[in-house]
């Protein structure tokens, strides 16, 4: 397959003239700057994600000539999703209050996922309460462990994590999951995992391999790798 970014000569950016551009560009470039993944199922319309993989090449010199930092994509065919990166030491000219830090208890939370639905293969798990119920049920021996990374991952000296506020957290993660497009997220409690959390996966492949290893080593979220 051709490399969608390899430079077809003098690219410009007569594309912002077109009537799609005038039509989703803004929506596409505010999904993006605020920490958005933009795929063919997520965020809606579709045609987001059509625009945005047509127009990648001239897109990839806009967001690099304008704002430093990089258009970059993950998966592909049907599973390919875009999203804004940053070059080493550098966070580009994107305004601070428009970047999406991962917080550090919604990355744990975010590992478990990954290890519970895509590694342990419990895809029969649709809502949230599910999750909250596979991990008490299935995994409680992480209980304590997880209750003593949250509160050290939110710098809380209240050792009385309790479920209720594991349920907070957990509530929490999902909201922000969906919000960056690595899960879609219904009202009803419902939520499907989008192509783009590979990207987490990638990023954290040997953590979430030794997960066990993280919750069992007493040196709290010390063991949490750099955030996104």
């Amino acid at each position: 397959m051709e490399n969608i970014y390899q430079e077809k000569g003098n690219e410009d950016l007569s594309f912002l003239k077109t009537p799609e551009a005038k039509r989703y560009f803004a929506e596409v470039d505010y999904h993006l700057k605020n920490g958005m993944h933009i795929q063919k199922e997520y965020p809606k319309p579709e045609a987001l994600y059509r625009f945005l993989d047509k127009y990648a090449i001239q897109l990839k010199k806009y967001y690099s000539d304008l704002f430093q930092v990089v258009l970059s994509y993950g998966g592909e065919e049907w599973n390919r999703y875009y999203f804004i990166d940053f070059t080493e030491g550098n966070r580009g000219n994107i305004l601070s209050e428009n970047r999406e830090y991962v917080p550090a208890q919604h990355l744990i939370i975010g590992l478990l996922l990954i290890n519970i639905y895509k590694i342990d293969a419990h895809i029969e798990m649709n809502t949230v309460s599910d999750f909250k119920r596979t991990l008490r049920q299935d995994y409680e021996e992480y209980k304590n462990d997880l209750y003593r990374l949250l509160a050290d991952a939110e710098s809380d000296k209240d050792s009385d994590y309790s479920d209720r506020k594991i349920d907070g957290a957990i509530d929490s993660a999902f909201r922000f999951f969906a919000k960056i497009g690595w899960i879609s997220l219904s009202q009803a409690d419902e939520f499907k995992v989008m192509p783009s959390i590979e990207r987490l996966r990638k990023m954290y492949e040997n953590q979430i391999i030794n997960i066990e290893d993280i919750f069992k080593s007493g040196n709290n979220t010390n063991d949490i790798p750099e955030n996104i």
